[in-house]
């Protein structure tokens, strides 16, 4: 029965998210199945919430975005090498 069910979309109204692929099938003593779902965040969902990378990356691109409106100084071009 596991196999036929298996990668099906489960539904649950009142629940956030309300479907979810179903994995994997666990039968335990409880009278209900567990359900079990692997999410996996990609990579770039993952850096994009780590904050020390986001700031990082704002101050990159605010000395980016200065220097492509002006002319750049030695200065300047260092700053944005050790951003980089």
């Amino acid at each position: 029965y596991v196999s036929k069910v298996q990668g099906s979309i489960v539904w649950f109204p009142k629940h956030r998210p309300a479907a979810i692929r179903l994995d994997q099938l666990d039968r335990e003593d409880s009278s209900y199945p567990v359900i079990v779902h692997f999410g996996i965040r990609p990579a770039v969902l993952s850096i994009q919430y780590n904050q020390e990378y986001s700031q990082a990356y704002k101050s990159y691109l605010k000395v980016f975005f200065l220097l492509k409106n002006r002319t750049p100084t030695d200065e300047d071009k260092a700053n944005l090498r050790d951003k980089e």
